[in-house]
């Protein structure tokens, strides 16, 4: 009898036990494949059940997004290869080693559509950002412009006007407006508040940048010379990518629209290089995403992102709920736990990971996100003499945080979420052994040519080297009248009319903007000094 009642009693605890593990969500290798297979475009993980090995794939019609975490050297590139040669649609993908644009690039050129690669393809970020307009300018400017310090946030913010100045500028003079804003950086502070002072409404921008003072009170303001060589400094690892940034059509350039077609774009530069241009590239990112919410039509777009990468980006939840609803999908990869503690809002990576509705967890090399995957999975009921008496007491860890640090390098924790959540160990997605390797498509060749960068300066020749209106600078450095309207100041050999800087001058002081003083008894060799000579760079 006694055995009778204590196999009842293993039996009743060994199906409490399934119940308890089924609540939450917990399955088998062969429940998941019984649960969970089917056809999709996005593989989770290799499952060995039934005696066969089968791969779980995300439901094509799954809106939800993907989280890897997984270490550097854990080989979730294979996966990622995979999810990017069974992608039917467009895709933007940041590769700073280049690794899956090298073993993708030909699969998803042959398969898909045509295939992009930055550096190698020349591009107008102005078609996303035509920063002429206020709030186009206000976005670049907060990637383009970082701040170093605490102490320089407010520097920073004083040179939105000048950005949005320079915009203008280009768009009246019809220039290259990426490249005239390097080339802005790399002038002198006083050679371009004279170029902005010739177009009427980037004068006003320049009026709010200087403070509403004088190019002589400016230059001697620690706040605005502090402000431009910030402004400089920011946009001085950006002056590489100068011959790569164009405005006109060409087989070299990149279409600003490629995502409206199956077509892909790979970011590949590499690790170095990305963390100096990471200004850039999180422009580009987000210039893509807003192009595709506009006009994308609410096709699918493939998003992957390492979090070093989506740090530069605007907050990570509400980029994950605004690409929901504009048919993008992020697949975000983070090397630890940690890593997604600082890129929360609220420096709750777990939070963060929860609004991911598929994740896979490789083997961790940290005790934090060993403990984090320990509770993940969830608890299973135990008992040491078989009775289930009191059923809090027995919950424990079903795996706990040292069996995931000695996980063997194949195995990780998947949970995905389809009718519920499920959880579930398999095996890592793998490259399969029978896919040959291809060389990645040779982007075209980019004839450049010995950059210019004063070039558009030279209207500036027999100009005053100052906002019109203000007391102008001789050679010595002691303030000068203007000329009157009908003098003419010859400086190498070329006149130029003054009258025609009175024309695009606001009034001052009650005076019409086309009258000015007469200067008396001046010398043709005073107007020479009216223009000073090339002025040292504020840095």
């Amino acid at each position: 009898m006694e055995k009778i009642r204590s196999l009842y009693n293993t039996w009743h605890f060994r199906r409490r036990q399934k119940q308890h593990r089924l609540a939450l969500g917990q399955l088998t290798p062969d429940e998941a494949v019984v649960q969970l297979t089917g056809a999709g475009h996005m593989p989770l993980a290799s499952v060995w059940g039934n005696e066969n090995k089968t791969t779980i794939h995300i439901p094509p019609d799954d809106a939800g997004h993907l989280l890897l975490v997984a270490p550097p050297d854990s080989g979730y590139g294979e996966q990622l290869g995979q999810i990017l040669i069974h992608w039917p649609d467009a895709a933007l993908v940041i590769d700073p080693a280049g690794t899956l644009y090298r073993q993708t690039g030909y699969y998803r050129e042959m398969t898909w559509g045509k295939v992009f690669a930055v550096p190698g393809y020349r591009f107008n970020l102005a078609r996303y950002y035509p920063f002429w307009d206020a709030e186009a300018a206000r976005r670049l400017h907060s990637f383009l412009i970082s701040s170093i310090s605490k102490d320089e946030v407010w520097l920073r913010e004083r040179s939105v006007s000048l950005l949005h100045a320079l915009g203008l500028y280009s768009f009246a003079h019809r220039l290259n407006p990426l490249q005239l804003l390097l080339d802005a950086a790399s002038a002198d502070l006083l050679s371009v508040l004279a170029a902005l002072a010739a177009v009427p409404a980037a004068r006003q921008l320049a009026l709010i940048f200087t403070k509403g003072q004088s190019a002589r009170q400016a230059l001697a303001d620690p706040d605005v010379v502090r402000s431009f060589d910030l402004f400089c400094r920011a946009l001085a690892p950006y002056q590489r990518l100068y011959p790569t940034l164009a405005m006109e059509a060409s087989e070299a350039l990149l279409p600003h629209d490629w995502m409206t077609q199956p077509r892909s774009l790979y970011v590949t530069y590499p690790y170095a290089q990305q963390l100096a241009l990471a200004g850039f590239t999180a422009a580009l990112i987000e210039g893509v995403r807003q192009y595709h919410h506009t006009y994308g039509r609410f096709q699918q777009l493939l998003l992957v992102l390492p979090t070093d990468m989506a740090q530069h980006l605007p907050p990570l939840e509400q980029m994950l709920t605004e690409a929901s609803a504009y048919g993008i999908t992020v697949v975000l990869t983070a090397p630890s736990l940690a890593a997604l503690d600082a890129l929360a809002a609220d420096g709750n990576g777990a939070a963060l990971a929860g609004r991911f509705a598929h994740q896979v967890w490789y083997p961790p090399h940290d005790q934090a996100t060993a403990a984090h995957m320990s509770w993940h999975y969830g608890t299973r009921l135990q008992s040491s003499n078989g009775l289930l008496d009191e059923a809090e007491s027995n919950e424990k860890a079903a795996l706990a945080p040292e069996m995931f640090l000695g996980w063997p390098r194949e195995q990780v924790l998947v949970y995905t979420r389809r009718e519920r959540p499920y959880r579930f160990i398999a095996n890592q997605v793998k490259r399969p052994a029978d896919l040959p390797e291809r060389p990645a498509p040779i982007p075209p060749k980019i004839v450049t040519t010995p950059r210019n960068s004063s070039a558009w300066l030279s209207g500036l020749i027999g100009l005053p080297y100052l906002l019109p209106g203000t007391e102008q600078l001789s050679a010595s450095g002691t303030p000068v009248h203007e000329p009157g309207d009908e003098e003419t100041a010859v400086v190498n050999g070329q006149t130029s009319v003054v009258q025609d800087i009175a024309l695009a001058s606001p009034a001052v002081d009650g005076e019409s903007a086309r009258t000015k003083p007469d200067i008396e008894g001046e010398e043709e060799t005073s107007l020479k000094k009216s223009y000073p000579p090339n002025a040292s760079k504020f840095r």
